[in-house]
């Protein structure tokens, strides 16, 4: 985003914000980084975690018929289908995640990356895919009404953005009990418990992203283990009925 577009939404942000009597952020970062940029006196900003209700997953056999029709791949092909649900911007990173799945790859051609979604970057990814010869562990999925069902279909969720707030895609993740690998931005840091609930590792690093692929595809207990602890957490902690409670108190103030 260019530095005046930039400016022009922190100026809207700041002159709403003296006619609001409350400003209700999904994350701490993202509160903090509203006292930061001194949108609205502090008082003002209060965080709510996103929270959902437990999703209605399709089963691993009918995602996967579904998902990979198109491509006719057979059991046999792959031990692994590693996978994320995110739209084709640059912030999503998934330059960096193809970069790390070539490098995956390399040690082990079994695995498969599956991508659902679609956006403005498609062609770009696309011609970068056939740049690393990744075309068959490389899988742009398209974009899918409620993706989220189709989750169970992945072995492993990955999170490859560069820039996120508190995305519901992570907490579906989770309610599906997948093992997640995640880069450590904007508000994911409360939600993923670093080596409990999923693994976490810095944005815009393909090497350390690869490794950490590789441990987890090696390691069945620890995937199992953050995959139990991951769909405990969103049970407790971001629940769907948590957030409407916390959220009206805000109005019952």
């Amino acid at each position: 985003m260019p530095g005046w577009q930039k400016w022009s939404y922190k100026f809207a942000e700041k002159f709403s914000g003296r006619f609001k009597d409350k400003l209700i952020c999904v994350s701490e970062f993202d509160r903090s980084t509203g006292i930061k940029n001194r949108i609205v006196p502090t008082e003002k900003l209060i965080t709510i975690h996103n929270g959902i209700a437990q999703p209605n997953f399709l089963s691993l056999e009918q995602a996967r018929n579904e998902l990979l029709a198109t491509y006719q791949l057979p059991a046999t092909s792959y031990h692994l289908i590693i996978g994320t649900i995110a739209n084709f911007y640059p912030t999503k990173g998934l330059g960096y995640l193809i970069e790390a799945a070539k490098l995956v790859c390399e040690k082990n051609d079994k695995i498969i990356f599956g991508v659902i979604g679609d956006g403005p970057n498609k062609s770009k990814l696309t011609a970068e895919i056939k740049n690393q010869q990744l075309e068959k562990n490389f899988l742009l999925l398209g974009s899918k009404q409620n993706a989220w069902r189709y989750l169970k279909a992945f072995d492993f969720y990955i999170c490859s953005s560069v820039k996120e707030g508190f995305p519901y895609s992570i907490l579906e993740a989770m309610a599906a009990g997948l093992p997640l690998v995640s880069t450590n931005v904007g508000g994911i840091l409360e939600m993923i418990e670093n080596k409990k609930s999923g693994l976490l590792v810095k944005p815009a690093e393909p090497k350390e992203l690869a490794e950490v692929i590789l441990e987890l595809s090696q390691n069945k207990n620890l995937a199992a283990a953050l995959g139990r602890q991951a769909a405990m957490a969103v049970k407790e902690k971001f629940n769907l009925e948590k957030m409407i409670a916390e959220t009206k108190k805000v109005y019952q103030v």
